[in-house]
């Protein structure tokens, strides 16, 4: 953009042109006037080197002045309306000032500049009666007279509308910023948050060699990462202006206003690397659990920014839930004025976006480490997800939001976004690579090891004969229902077996219900036979730790190889679905005519296993009987030698 035309350049004795603002213009109308920031005859052209501080009839400007060999950085921001002068300092720092004008007198008394130490001091009437300020008289420069700051520490809490609170008046003194307080907010829950998810995983975490849980160690975690992410945020966003950095390095690093999100999303993530570390949590599974809560406390924190107004607001808008912030730390003014709009123009309140957003995406992640509980899922797709929805959360609300951009067209926030749906696409198929090349029997097996069996509703598709499935339970999806375990155990119990044959051990918790009804009958044995080796080893030692073992024989070899000596009472077939009616033809000379045979996973969408029950009826093999379970169970009688 340009330097400010010639109107805003007259001189100092000339009277500003009220031809530019109709004595019965609106109270949100933009006057004109010349150079309010010099009270020479002319704008100095060394004041508009970099236009980004000065908001001059719908422009902004930044003056880096040096003076006395001093660096000044003298930055102020006012909107013009005919409801009188009112100012608001934002940022105070040694050789540094920030005003906010929120409105400046009306047009019969409007002032022609503002430089005249008069005038500014006018401009401060309401700072609060115990903040003392003081002003450096003007210097002569080559420019002209320009009007020094050398410290003001005076604040006023809120416009005359009340409309923001970026300060809340405790007592005296004491002033607590609503956006740190927020920001507080905002870590508290994010503990209380990760404290729960802690707490719901303890069964699974305390199986971890090295862990050892700690009373309310989320909160310890979240205030060291809160603590790092806040520093972070406030140097990535230093960074940025190393201009300003450069002139007052005290004043620009210890200043409450300022951070960049995603300066706190890398020192935050660098700190929970070490914190996994310090735990004894491996870190994909350590940042899964950190997850729901990170996006917790930057809804919250999104609130604050809300309250104060500090300049995260959107561009205008006409849609019914849009905001105004006249008195915010920036308020919104310049930006309607610079779009040609009223001064009250209402913009898109873009943290109260954020708010809902995150708030769903932590509903969303919390969500996913329920069913990872449940089932297996890939330590760190929680974490890649994260990094894909904030990242594209961000992204979309950065194109109605007013930072400038830089790169591709893109602001920083954006450029930053794209960085993390790209490692988080990157990661997620990754991470889902590895996992499908897995066997899915191995999986539910090693989730087992990490955090045993987990009862929860059935999930398997309602069907025909079994239209409410939710009724039933399971442990995981390979094993049989829980009511129709414990079925077995009814049948060995009613029956008494004195040979039981199991095809398909996997998990074992079917074995185990036939070894207690055995143990309660006082008689029989279970042979158990398993292919796969890493399968059979995780179902031996549950059998060695359940004090059932004498029951037992279990073997780790194919179904269609095994022999057997003896009648065969009772014959559960609950392998690859492929092979059960070859399973059942190859037992069934050695069945008891009086026994009984289950085939598992044999409802009406299973149609394998059904139509292999149907078709050794068909030829007069055996009697079915179809119980409508949610995944179905065959029961069957050979006929042959039956009385």
């Amino acid at each position: 953009m340009s330097r400010p035309s010639s109107p805003l350049a007259q001189p100092t004795g000339t009277a500003p042109n009220r031809a530019a603002a109709p004595q019965n213009s609106t109270a949100s109308q933009t006057l004109r006037y010349r150079c309010l920031f010099s009270a020479s005859s002319a704008c100095p052209e060394a004041s508009f080197a970099d236009r980004r501080g000065l908001f001059l009839e719908g422009r902004t400007f930044r003056s880096d002045i040096k003076a006395l060999n001093e660096p000044v950085s003298l930055v102020l921001r006012f909107t013009l309306t005919q409801e009188g002068l009112h100012s608001r300092l934002l940022r105070v720092r040694a050789e540094t000032l920030l005003l906010q004008f929120a409105a400046l007198s009306p047009l019969q008394s409007a002032l022609t500049h503002i430089a005249p130490l008069t005038s500014l001091e006018s401009a401060l009437t309401k700072c609060p009666a115990r903040n003392s300020y003081r002003i450096r008289t003007s210097e002569k420069t080559p420019g002209g007279e320009i009007l020094l700051i050398r410290k003001v520490s005076c604040t006023l809490l809120r416009g005359e509308n009340g409309a923001m609170i970026p300060w809340i008046h405790i007592v005296g003194w004491l002033y607590i910023p609503t956006f740190g307080l927020m920001v507080a907010t905002g870590l508290f829950a994010a503990g209380w948050v990760l404290q729960r998810d802690l707490n719901r995983r303890d069964a699974q975490l305390r199986r971890l060699p090295g862990y050892k849980p700690q009373p309310d160690e989320a909160y310890f975690i979240i205030g060291v990462a809160g603590l790092c992410g806040i520093v972070g945020a406030r140097l990535y966003h230093v960074l940025q202006s190393p201009d300003l950095l450069l002139a007052d390095p005290k004043g620009v690093l210890l200043s409450r206003e300022g951070f960049a999100w995603f300066g706190g999303f890398l020192a935050g993530t660098a700190a929970l690397f070490f914190l996994a570390r310090r735990v004894k949590i491996p870190l994909l599974e350590f940042l899964d659990i950190c997850a729901p809560a990170a996006c917790v406390g930057y809804a919250i924190g999104r609130i604050g920014c809300l309250l104060s107004g500090d300049g995260d607001y959107g561009v205008p808008t006409t849609l019914p839930w849009g905001m105004s912030f006249p008195n915010g730390l920036v308020p919104t003014g310049p930006v309607c004025a610079e779009r040609g709009l009223p001064l009250d123009c209402k913009v898109h309140p873009t943290p109260l976006y954020e708010f809902l957003v995150w708030m769903a995406i932590a509903a969303f992640l919390w969500h996913m480490g329920t069913k990872a509980l449940r089932g297996p899922k890939a330590k760190g797709e929680i974490f890649a997800n994260y990094l894909i929805l904030t990242g594209v959360a961000r992204f979309l609300v950065e194109l109605i939001r007013i930072n400038p951009r830089s790169f591709l067209g893109m602001s920083n926030a954006q450029t930053a976004s794209v960085v993390s749906i790209l490692l988080g696409a990157v990661l997620l198929w990754r991470l889902k690579a590895a996992w499908h090349e897995r066997k899915k029997e191995h999986r539910i097996v090693e989730h087992i090891a990490a955090g045993g069996d987990v009862l929860q509703a059935e999930y398997s598709r309602p069907t025909p004969e079994c239209p409410h499935p939710e009724r039933w339970h399971m442990y995981d999806s390979m094993t049989a229902e829980v009511e129709v375990l414990d079925f077995l155990r009814a049948i060995v119990t009613t029956l008494k077996p004195e040979l039981i044959v199991e095809t398909g051990t996997f998990s074992g918790l079917s074995t185990l219900r036939f070894a207690e009804g055995c143990k309660a009958n006082g008689v029989g044995r279970v042979i158990t036979c398993e292919y796969d080796a890493k399968v059979f080893a995780a179902a031996k030692e549950r059998f060695r730790a359940s004090g059932l073992g004498q029951w037992i024989e279990a073997r780790n070899e194919s179904s269609l190889e095994m022999k057997v000596n003896g009648m065969i009472d009772l014959l559960f077939c609950d392998s690859d679905t492929p092979i059960r009616e070859q399973e059942v033809r190859r037992f069934l000379p050695q069945m008891n005519p009086n026994g009984m045979i289950l085939m598992h996973d044999a409802n009406s969408s299973m149609k394998t296993v059904r139509e292999a029950a149907l078709r050794l009826e068909a030829e007069g093999l055996v009697s079915v009987l179809l119980l409508p379970t949610p995944r179905g169970l065959v029961m069957a009688q050979k006929r042959e030698g039956r009385v």
